[in-house]
This record gives structure tokens, sequence and C-alpha cells, in this order.
């Protein structure tokens, strides 16, 4: 893993764009939904989101030859939202959903591992819509294709 504790932070006007934000996202009936081998599916508002226990870390995001960004992000522990849904035995891979159906499927022992999390802030304001609003995956340690943007559903296989 690279050591960006002397980075400077990317600010928020200069994180480089990838993917195709939708043209809007409504915050009233935006649903952050952990389901699959769970004991009960989860239904998040934002609202909800974002009073769970948060962590704050900053995150070098690398994509492959093209840029690097180095951020602090805010949300809520994978780990948490896991716990909270009852990860059934035999689950070993998640898939993470985007509102424009963009997805990624890693393993539960990587996500564990990585202290991976929900974002919903980015250098203490709330993700702008280009970068992810109203909530993307921060996975340190793997390329940024992976943290799915615009997320609305966690799918555990």
């Amino acid at each position: 893993e690279v050591d960006n504790s002397n980075l400077p932070i990317t600010p928020v006007d200069r994180l480089s764009l990838t993917g195709r934000p939708p043209k809007s996202v409504d915050k009233e009936s935006y649903r952050l939904t952990v389901s699959g081998l769970v004991g009960s599916t989860l239904d998040l508002t934002l609202a909800e989101l974002a009073a769970l226990p948060s962590v704050t870390q900053v995150a070098l995001m690398i994509c492959h030859g093209s840029h690097v960004d180095n951020a602090r992000w805010t949300g809520v522990p994978l780990s948490n939202l896991l716990e909270k849904a009852g990860v059934l035995s035999g689950a070993t891979e998640a898939t993470f959903i985007a509102l424009d159906r963009y997805s990624r499927t890693l393993s539960l022992n990587m996500l564990k591992s990585s202290n991976a999390f929900i974002a919903y802030r980015v250098n203490g304001e709330e993700i702008p819509l280009k970068h992810g609003y109203p909530a993307r995956l921060v996975v340190k340690g793997i390329y940024g294709e992976n943290w799915v943007k615009w997320l609305r559903q966690i799918e555990i296989k």
C-alpha cells in the first residue's frame, strides 16, 4: 500500500472525473439497499445512513494510467452495514450496484481487511453529484474503478 500521509489533499473541485453522473438524484426517494445472503434486508435513506457511526479517512484513489486523487472521505464502515444486515454463513462476496447499473463484485475478506466504507462526504462537504452523490464505495489499496459511485445496492452473495 502506498503511504499517502505526506501528499496534499486534492480539493473537491480538482477531483478527477470518470463516468456519467445521473441527471439528478432525489434525496427524499434515495435508498441504499443491502440484500442477498443476509438475515434482514436493509433499506436505508440517506439520512439514516448518515446517522450511523462514521469514519473519516484520507484515501488515495488511483485510476489506471490516468489520475491520482488524495481526498478525505467520511462514511459508514461497510462492516457495520453488513453486521446490521446479518450476513449469512457461506457468503463470500459483495456486488456494489450503481444507479446507472455499473457494478463491481469484490470479496468480503478483502473488503473487511481494507476497512472499506460507504462515503457520503468528501473533504468535509456533501459528495458532489459528479463524484458519486449520494454515496460511493471507498476501498483503500485497490484501483478507483472499483469505488462504485452513485451506489444504490450492495448484494451479498
